[in-house]
């Protein structure tokens, strides 16, 4: 049998050989009638009757009526050629029809199927015989083989048999059960299956399912034979139902390979869809076609779902990760103000631009709140936590938000007055004294509104504007913050919220800017429990109102609006907090003589009793000898660190207040001091307020107000001594040289610094790197804790680079320090003049 052909085919084909060769049969049994031998049959008994009569005529001596007869017989008979009447001396008597073409002479006088010889009689003599010539029964060849009636009635019968049945099968074997074939412990082990299972033929039509599909369709699997695969709400992209020839089991039977690890989705009697892989296996049929396709379908919806929460903990990732660029980016945005404050009347004082003592306060307590903002941003970016989980920790705390907002127009006022603008500052409603909020957020929010105010405002003023809604559910401050500036285009608006968005793209060109301010913005007011609407005519003007919680007003004193301006302290004015301790012993460990002093100083005057300590191990040996109430320990010293030493002092029972002192700023540093043993934790350079509230809350202080300390004034430099000495060029004095208290520690400090700068210089030549790094470390801790901040930061870079062998960087940073190191003065080379002469400013 070919190659390629169908069972169906096959079964067609074996049945109607089986019909043919009954048909055969009939044939070979005398059941089917013999035409050939009816028409020999036939023409005997013609042949006989010819020749009787032919007797007959001849006998009466007719010949012309025997003639006249044998040419009607030939001309009504087709299949007679000729007639001849032969006598027995063999002349032919009567001939009709061309006897002599047709006749065929044999040996021996006999009859065959296509010539009748039959003898006439004259009494008991044969006078002579008749001889007829007809048609050959059948034609001679392939053509003679092809028109025989039987070969006809055979093949006739064979292709309606083998047509007739191959199409009756394919209607009768969609119609049958092949499960059933299968035999029923083999369908019990398919039901077994986790997997859903299906074996479909080669048009789509279902012909096994077992009992794990069945279950996701609803449908028992004998009901699922016979039906059409496609039928099935099929999906290759979860959402639209997928066309047949898109269906994985479609492409395997079209390229006729395996197909593994197909994605489709399948809703289940519950309707839940559920997300499958497919494997398509093409079933092989008798010939070169396939038969069929076994598919199987193995559950991964919950595998998907998983994935769905992994990918959404990814994206959270990446939003943490992209939320802690914005939060950066948007720290690197607010340094700029209090650094410009910082920095210009920094250059002021420098430059000898003081009027009065007054003016000098003034300006000293502008750099210092700046500085206290600035603190407080790089403590955010610190803080990674904060940025890593997306949102800001919001730290809620009785506040007066009409000195906030002051801190921040005397901190901006500059740069109005710079612009030639006006800002200004008012109630307009009665507002409360203190509200419960973050102080620090609400100082950035206005910072961020008012300095953008300054920023696109050319002509006119900012105004800011105090009030107190309470139509609300609760209580909220409102700040309204205009400016006559250059607006905002309506169309614009909806999106000046958005992360780094301005309104405009020429506004990035002209006034710079991330695009982040006014979006952290919102989101801090929002935090608060409020939110920020803004109003804007373009070439006219903008309006941002801040609306915040103010958190139980209950006992509140109220501010009217004409006293708003006294309800400010003015901090050129205010006086300074002094403490007062009972009597107490306190230890000072670490390895700087100057932080030492420096701690030694501020706490003397408070009635504590000083003692000090150059590592972990005389602190040991000094709590072996005397009681304390309260060490204050660095943790990186030399012989013992401070880890150790506070591990040792747990042990031997000792459980004072053991505070660390550390430049070691870093989250999660603070809680490795508390592991170690330390109760608190301080960084340095240390805050004097800090420092003082913390021990006056472990050993009772009590705050004592005094008039402030008098500090020596700083005379104007000449314009002359301006031009002469460059800034690089001026003598580099410590920030506690105002205070003549720290002098001595100070003096201490550069003495020393000399001696360990040219021990720094020869770890540098010789690539000593544990030794730079040393060296590096408590040149970042001591030179910032004595007011020299200008080596705060090199000496952090150095040594980390120290630690890395990073020469490069090293070399530049050395550079640095080398210029930075012959600038250094103490404040006994400070050469002091009268106020109408020129001095060097400390």
């Amino acid at each position: 049998m070919k190659k390629g052909m169908t069972a169906r085919f096959h079964i067609a084909l074996g049945e109607t050989f089986l019909v043919v060769s009954v048909l055969l049969a009939a044939f070979y049994i005398g059941l089917i009638p013999d035409r050939d031998g009816a028409i020999r049959e036939g023409r005997v008994a013609l042949a006989e009757t010819v020749a009787i009569n032919s007797s007959f005529q001849l006998e009466q001596g007719e010949r012309a009526g025997l003639e006249a007869m044998l040419e009607t017989i030939v001309g009504r008979n087709p299949d007679i050629l000729s007639v001849a009447i032969r006598r027995q001396d063999g002349e032919q008597l009567i001939t009709i029809g061309d006897h002599q073409e047709h006749w065929k002479v044999f040996p021996g006088d006999y009859s065959i199927d296509s010539q009748m010889l039959v003898p006439i009689w004259s009494g008991n003599e044969k006078w002579g015989s008749v001889e007829l010539r007809f048609k050959d029964l059948q034609a001679g060849g392939v053509a003679g083989f092809i028109s025989d009636p039987r070969v006809q009635l055979v093949a006739y019968i064979a292709i309606s048999s083998f047509i007739l049945f191959y199409f009756y099968l394919a209607k009768m074997l969609r119609h049958l059960d092949p499960s059933q074939a299968v035999p029923t412990r083999v369908r019990n082990a398919l039901d077994t299956l986790t997997e859903g299972l299906l074996v479909i033929d080669n048009r789509g039509y279902i012909v096994l399912a077992n009992q794990a599909f069945a279950d996701v369709t609803g449908t028992p699997p004998d009901k699922l034979v016979g039906t059409l695969v496609e039928k099935l709400s099929w999906s290759v992209n979860g959402t639209d139902k997928a066309a047949s020839t898109a269906l994985p089991w479609a492409q395997s039977v079209r390229e006729g390979l395996p197909l593994r690890n197909g994605m489709i989705y399948l809703p289940d009697n519950t309707g839940k869809r559920r997300t499958f892989l497919v494997n398509c296996s093409p079933v092989m049929g008798s010939g070169r076609g396939h038969g069929g396709v076994l598919i199987t379908f193995e559950d991964v919806t919950l595998l998907e779902e998983k994935e769905i929460e992994l990918r959404k903990s990814r994206d959270e990732a990446e939003a943490a990760n992209q939320a802690k660029s914005k939060f950066l980016a948007n720290m690197s945005h607010e340094i700029r103000t209090p650094m410009n404050a910082i920095l210009g009347f920094t250059e002021v004082l420098k430059r000898g631009y003081v009027n009065s003592e007054q003016d000098k306060h003034k300006y000293l307590n502008t750099i210092y709140n700046s500085g206290s903002h600035l603190l407080e941003l790089i403590n955010d970016i610190l803080d990674l936590s904060k940025v890593e989980a997306g949102r800001m920790d919001i730290e809620k705390i009785r506040c007066q938000p009409q000195t906030i907002i002051g801190d921040v127009v005397q901190v901006l006022g500059v740069r109005a007055e710079e612009k030639g603008i006006t800002l200004d500052f008012e109630a307009s409603t009665p507002v409360p004294e203190t509200v419960y909020t973050d102080p620090s957020r609400l100082r950035q929010i206005v910072t961020n509104l008012v300095g953008n105010a300054i920023k696109f405002t050319d002509q006119g003023g900012v105004k800011i504007t105090l009030a107190l809604r309470e139509s609300t559910d609760r209580p909220q401050l409102v700040i309204n913050v205009s400016d006559t500036g250059i607006g905002i285009d309506k169309s614009k608006l909806a999106g000046i919220f958005d992360p780094f968005v301005q309104a405009d793209t020429s506004v990035t060109r002209r006034f710079g800017g991330t695009g982040l301010g006014l979006a952290i913005s919102q989101r801090f007011a929002q935090v608060l429990g409020g939110d920020i609407q803004v109003t804007s005519r373009l070439n006219q003007g903008s309006e941002f109102t801040v609306y915040v919680d103010t958190g139980p007003l209950e006992g509140v004193r109220y501010i009217q609006p004409g006293d708003l301006s006294a309800s400010m302290a003015d901090p050129e004015t205010a006086e300074q907090q002094r403490w007062q301790f009972p009597a107490a012993r306190i230890l000072v460990v670490d390895d700087g003589a100057e932080n030492r002093d420096l701690v030694r100083l501020m706490l003397q005057d408070s009635g504590l009793q000083i003692d000090e300590a150059e590592d972990g191990e005389a602190c040991l040996a000094c709590v072996d000898r005397h009681d304390y109430q309260a060490i204050l320990m660095d943790v990186q010293m030399p012989v013992m660190d401070g880890f150790t030493a506070a591990g040792k002092l747990r042990e031997r029972g000792f459980t004072a207040p053991l505070i660390a002192m550390t430049g070691n700023a870093m989250k999660g540093y603070e809680e490795e001091c508390l592991q170690a043993g330390y109760s608190h934790y301080m960084t340095k350079p240390l805050e004097i307020n800090v420092m003082m509230q913390l021990l006056a809350g472990l050993l009772g202080g009590k705050p004592v107000s005094q008039a402030a300390a008098v500090t020596a004034a700083i005379p104007a430099v000449t314009d002359k001594a301006e031009a002469n000495d460059p800034v690089d060029n001026e003598p580099l004095v410590s920030r506690l040289a105002s205070d003549v208290r720290f002098h001595p520690v100070i003096s201490r400090f550069v003495d020393k610094f000399h001696t360990e700068f040219e021990l720094l210089l020869r770890a540098w030549r010789e690539q000593d790197y544990a030794e730079l790094a040393r060296l590096a470390h408590w040149l970042k801790g001591s030179g910032g804790t004595v007011g020299f901040d200008a080596f705060t930061k090199p000496a952090e870079a150095l040594e980390r680079f120290s630690k890395t062998g990073n020469q490069k960087k090293i070399d530049r940073i050395m550079q640095e320090l080398q210029q930075l190191a012959a600038r250094i003065s103490a404040p006994d080379a400070i050469t002091t003049v009268n106020n109408t002469a020129p001095e060097t400013v400390v």
